[in-house]
């Protein structure tokens, strides 16, 4: 008979409790703490941004710790699922008066030394390198040494720029070389956003995975093959 085929859609939903599916992650924050700071984030958003990722993260699996950097660098404590006392070491940082110089080269450094030291083999490894300035002075720059010991240590750096003192090609190239991403904030309300679209990356939130669908025609039709066109 004559029309002699038809079109079927089939619409499927769920519903439930999301599951999560994690990348377990090392993770520093290396906070620029030079005097400049005090115009450009008088707020310290940054330490909120922190924050707020420390909040996304799942123990025991992801661990953290924290770094400032202004004229050399100093780490608070080692890598850690000990979320308290990482928002601690961020308190801490907070409450200290931006000052000195922007040393690049010394955070980088103590990043490699760190992931060498205490890194953990079966996590991502990631460094979120945040400053609103440019290597201070000048020698204070990374390395090729330097940057070829993060990607042997398979650490991703991902930089955050704030203000209008960037060297961009700069934060641009570092992350690219590592395999992350840079991301630049014109105001520090940016912050908690920025480190949160960095946070997600790592997690992915699904109400099913890996779910098979199975139709069965009668007897009555034929299927057409290769005419399943499937949308999400």
């Amino acid at each position: 008979n004559s029309p002699d085929n038809t079109s079927v859609t089939l619409t499927m939903s769920g519903e439930g409790s999301k599951g999560i599916t994690l990348a377990p992650q090392d993770v520093i924050f290396i906070m620029d703490h030079s005097g400049s700071l005090q115009t450009y984030d008088p707020q310290v958003l940054r330490i909120l941004a922190a924050h707020e990722y420390v909040d996304n993260m799942i123990a025991p699996f992801d661990r953290a710790a924290v770094m400032k950097f202004d004229g050399n660098a100093l780490l608070f404590n080692h890598l850690s699922s000990a979320y308290a006392q990482v928002k601690a070491d961020l308190e801490a940082l907070s409450r200290m008066q931006p000052q000195g110089q922007t040393n690049f080269q010394s955070a980088v450094d103590l990043v490699n030394t760190e992931f060498e030291t205490f890194g953990n083999e079966d996590n991502l490894r990631v460094g979120i390198f945040f400053t609103d300035g440019r290597p201070d002075p000048p020698s204070a720059n990374v390395t090729m040494e330097q940057m070829n010991r993060l990607v042997s240590n398979r650490v991703r750096l991902y930089t955050v720029g704030l203000g209008p003192d960037l060297d961009e090609e700069l934060l641009n190239w570092m992350a690219w070389y590592t395999g992350g991403e840079y991301f630049k904030a014109e105001k520090a309300e940016e912050l908690v956003s920025i480190y949160m679209a960095i946070s997600d990356q790592f997690y992915n939130y699904s109400a099913g995975i890996n779910i098979t669908l199975d139709v069965r025609l009668t007897e009555d039709f034929d299927y057409i093959e290769g005419s399943i066109n499937i949308s999400e």
